[in-house]
This record gives C-alpha cells, sequence and structure tokens, in this order.
C-alpha cells in the first residue's frame, strides 16, 4: 500500500465478496522482506543490461538492514541463487555473468522464484521481475503459476523495459494480471529515469498490515474476493491503495 499520510484502523474498511468485515488487528509498522529479483538475461535483453542494474541498486538503496534477497536469472532455462544480503547481492550481480542469448522461459522464472520464497525468512515476500515481458519458452502455464503463487503469499511487481506506445499489443496480459492479483504494480517504461523512479517508489512505499477473521466459515476452497476502502480525510490528497485481489479459502476434505 502506498500512502500520503499517517493512517490507522479507523481509517479503512474491509470487503470479502461485498460483505464488509470487523478489522481485527492493524499494523503500519515496517516489516522485514525477503525480496527475489527475477532478471530477465535472453538474448533480447542484450541492450537492456544497465537497466537492470540502475533497477536493483534503487531497490537496495532503499533497503531495510533486515531484508534478504535472492536472485533468479533466466534465458530458456532459470537459475536460482541462494538468499544473501543486499551487499551481497550487489557484489554478485549474477544477470551481468550470464551470457545474454536463447529464449525467454519467464513464467518459469516466476514459478521457481515462487517455490524458493517458501523458504523465505521475513514475514512480507515480494518478487520484482526485470525483464521485457516476451515469454517464449516456459513449460509452466498461467493457471499453475497462478496457484504457485498464491501459495507462497507473494506480491508480485514488475518493470517491463518496453516502450508503452507499443507494449500493449505485445504485452503479457497474464503478466499485468498476476501483478494486479497479489497487489503489486507493473510499470512499462525504457526509460533511464523512469525505471529508477519506478524502483525508487517502490522500496520508499509504505505497507499496512490488515487482519480480519472472515465472517464466511465455509471450508469450500472457493475464491473469494477482497475490497479495500479508505475515508476520505478532509484537506488531504486521496490515499493510492494497490492491495490483494482475493485469496482462496481452506477446503473440507472428505474423511
Amino acid at each position: 500500500y502506498t500512502t500520503l499520510f499517517r493512517s490507522g484502523k479507523d481509517d479503512f474498511r474491509v470487503f470479502e465478496d461485498g460483505v464488509e468485515q470487523q478489522i481485527s488487528e492493524f499494523s503500519a509498522e515496517s516489516v522485514a522482506r525477503s525480496v527475489g529479483i527475477v532478471a530477465d538475461v535472453s538474448g533480447s535483453m542484450r541492450d537492456k543490461r544497465d537497466l537492470i542494474n540502475l533497477a536493483v541498486m534503487q531497490v537496495v538503496q532503499g533497503a531495510d538492514p533486515r531484508d534478504e534477497f535472492f536472485p533468479v536469472t533466466f534465458s530458456d532455462d532459470v537459475k536460482v541463487g541462494g538468499m544473501v544480503t543486499a551487499e551481497s547481492l550487489v557484489r554478485q550481480s549474477p544477470w551481468n555473468l550470464a551470457e545474454p542469448r536463447g529464449g525467454t522461459a519467464l513464467r518459469d522464472a516466476i514459478y521457481a522464484a515462487a517455490h524458493e520464497m517458501m523458504n523465505a525468512h521475513n514475514p512480507r515476500r515480494v518478487l520484482l521481475v526485470l525483464s521485457d515481458g516476451v515469454d517464449n519458452a516456459s513449460r509452466i502455464g498461467a493457471s499453475e503459476l497462478r496457484d504457485a503463487v498464491a501459495a507462497a503469499k507473494l506480491e508480485i511487481h514488475a518493470i517491463t523495459f518496453a516502450s508503452p506506445a507499443t507494449y500493449p499489443d505485445g504485452g503479457s496480459r497474464w503478466l499485468r494480471e498476476l501483478v494486479q492479483q497479489t497487489g503489486g504494480q507493473e510499470f512499462v517504461t525504457d526509460n533511464r529515469v523512469a525505471v529508477a523512479d519506478a524502483a525508487a517508489s517502490l522500496a520508499a512505499e509504505s505497507h499496512y498490515t490488515i487482519r480480519y477473521q472472515s465472517t464466511n466459515t465455509a471450508r469450500d476452497g472457493r475464491y473469494r474476493r477482497l475490497r479495500v476502502e479508505v475515508l476520505a480525510r478532509q484537506g488531504l490528497p486521496p490515499l493510492r491503495l494497490r492491495f490483494r485481489s482475493g485469496y482462496y479459502a481452506e477446503k473440507q476434505w472428505a474423511q
């Protein structure tokens, strides 16, 4: 969530499938993050490596000392690194060691990162996807990927290195939808200044944790849609909110 003023529990309303829920816990404290950097090193990224470095540096500079990072690089195959500190991430920069070549297995890379995130130590799990949005080599489908991301409770952001004027025609709709469903944001730009601003804004945004006990006690495994509203404050600009679009309820299995 991105905020422009100090907020409290009474400033928010939460709805599940249109039914308002009672907020039981609210926290605006900074929490440690586990951040996966999913970097495209395929042939189409040959002239965009400097944009990856620029984005990573902005995120690292805004990191909390408690944050941990792990790199994932991919072309037509995927290489997953281990959890490291921000300093080690910058020193290793695995995307600089790989020769840009091959196809692009973007869904496979996010899927591998989601499974790695199941071992994350910090409560907030974030993936930053740095690519040109193309996928021409993945074996994992969009539905299977969505389930893996939901299981890992990920918040996904993407900086897509492409021209906003042409990307909508050839863009990955599944990526945009995945980002939106997790409460993340996609930036589409091939401009250095805009890339730096996008990465810096992700590093600096405020994050709220809101908890509630659902009034729907059915264990039916169905998808439940969420909506979060903020009450207007006189004389202040509107609060820009991003939140997870929903979740799958637990399922009661037959004995």
